[in-house]
């Protein structure tokens, strides 16, 4: 929500609330890791694309846009 670029794991429910947003990489592995820090230090273009991709991701879980998901589901029911 901050537009800082994110790294995180590729398993649990991480790459669902994440989206296309962050980089992905697996928690076991170090070198995974390690590499995805490196790509975000090296290049500007990528850091500043994963600051807009994250905010316009992070929209998505915003109190208003729950409330419109909520409201779009129950006058579904009906």
């Amino acid at each position: 929500a901050l537009g800082t670029p994110v790294i995180t794991s590729n398993i649990s429910s991480l790459p669902e609330v994440g989206g296309d947003a962050p980089l992905y990489v697996d928690p076991y592995d170090v070198s995974s890791i390690a590499s995805a820090i490196m790509r975000i230090d090296a290049d500007a273009d990528l850091r500043a694309e994963m600051g807009r991709s994250g905010l316009a991701q992070a929209d998505a879980f915003r109190p208003a846009a729950y409330e419109k998901r909520l409201a779009c589901f129950y006058e579904n029911l009906r």
